[in-house]
């Protein structure tokens, strides 16, 4: 999809938005990571978990939906603001003004598919061969270009140069030139910009083996048998994996070393969240936060310790490591809540409502990936989906209570 947010000139940040608030939400899903590590903390089966929040799920996905229609309705209209010749209403790019826009040239507005018509209210554009006169249309484009021409003319920098000018005059109307589009004009005289694979990995770059693609595809293949098998430790799988895919594919030394730290960027930030996160497993500190936070909630909101488990899931899985959650601080919660007659799997679902704010942790490695391929910053991505997943988190954990799978205790 990436490619595709390039060529259009849409925002990186809705895609890595959109692909965060989906990927959080869909991760309560049997197989996923939380409601295993729920179930085994809590000893209940996984489907008794996930077959009661379907509806949540379903409502959260719908809310993901509205949110995405949301971010693609602002990038419309930033994309409207930033300069007319790059949308008009129906989503196209209206050539018909940025051929007449060629200063000195000889062109027409109109000739190429586009024509202009007058009404009461200003002016209007619809493709040849709609109703309408069309000596009217040619009149008003070539009222616009001598407009244009005169208006840039003057400056004697332009004139017959046959480069665009950075305003047409249409009538009543007045277009700007968006940057943006003749930085992309620009690749397409480079031969850049094309189609849509000009913004993909350059199928040239030095580092492609197509001799090796059988070999390769095979190394991944068994890598991905052994995960499956759980035979042997991850870390050791993928470290032996990558040690074999760098000598072959590179058997240079120096080679070996630049694709090192090509990646080095992005596995010095996860293994620094990941030593982080360890200290919050393996010092103690979780089974202490635990403890206060079950001091801390008065005895009255015992029968509401479902719900109350699912707000504190929002912050405390963005903060730490699901195994830190769900294995530190989730079965105090539940026994606490057990005194007052809530079920474990009650509990369990509530703890996974939190997901779509956890997916866009620091400390999740695909979050990491994720803005890193998109070229985001980590912070611009979390202006605009932290309030949008947490707005997911609340909606999930409310249809969960609505419909029965997060219960309530007895006082």
């Amino acid at each position: 999809m990436l490619p595709v947010y390039q060529r259009m000139q849409l925002s990186p940040v809705v895609l890595t938005c959109v692909a965060g608030l989906a990927n959080g939400t869909m991760n309560i899903v049997p197989w996923g990571g939380p409601t295993a590590r729920a179930a085994a903390a809590l000893h209940v089966d996984a489907s008794d978990i996930f077959v009661p929040m379907l509806p949540s799920l379903g409502i959260g996905m719908v809310v993901v939906l509205a949110f995405a229609w949301q971010l693609g309705r602002m990038e419309r209209r930033r994309l409207e603001k930033a300069g007319a010749l790059q949308w008009d209403r129906s989503g196209a790019v209206p050539d018909f003004l940025a051929d007449a826009a060629v200063t000195g040239g000889s062109r027409r507005a109109g000739v190429e598919g586009t024509q202009a018509k007058r009404t009461t209210s200003g002016t209007t554009s619809q493709p040849l061969g709609a109703s309408g006169d069309a000596s009217t249309g040619d009149d008003a484009a070539e009222a616009g270009e001598r407009e244009l021409v005169g208006a840039e003319a003057g400056s004697g920098s332009e004139s017959g140069s046959g480069k665009r000018a950075s305003r047409l005059h249409v009538g009543s109307s007045v277009f700007k030139r968006d940057a943006s589009r003749d930085a992309a004009e620009a690749d397409y005289a480079d031969g850049a910009g094309g189609s849509l694979t000009a913004t993909a990995l350059d199928p040239n770059r030095p580092r492609l083996r197509p001799k090796l693609l059988w070999f390769n595809l095979g190394l991944t293949l068994v890598i991905m048998v052994l995960l499956v098998m759980d035979q042997l430790p991850l870390p050791y799988l993928f470290m032996v994996g990558s040690a074999i895919a760098l000598l072959v594919n590179f058997p240079k030394v120096g080679d070996q070393a630049k694709m090192l730290a090509s990646h080095a960027d992005a596995i010095i930030a996860v293994v620094s969240m990941v030593m982080a996160a360890a200290v919050l497993t393996g010092t103690g500190m979780v089974e202490a936060m635990s403890q206060w936070l079950v001091d801390v909630i008065p005895a009255s909101w015992g029968p509401f310790m479902a719900v109350i488990t699912g707000l504190i899931s929002i912050p405390a899985t963005f903060l730490m490591s699901n195994d830190a959650f769900y294995f530190g601080i989730l079965p105090v919660l539940s026994e606490t809540a057990a005194h007052y007659g809530i079920p474990a799997v009650d509990m369990a679902r509530a703890s996974i409502t939190g997901q779509p704010v956890h997916l866009q942790s620091p400390l999740v490695p695909a979050i990491l990936l994720l803005v890193s391929l998109a070229g985001v910053n980590l912070g611009d991505h979390h202006k605009k989906v932290l309030w949008r997943s947490l707005v997911v988190s609340l909606v999930m954990l409310a249809v969960g209570v609505l419909v029965g799978a997060i219960g309530f205790g007895a006082r």
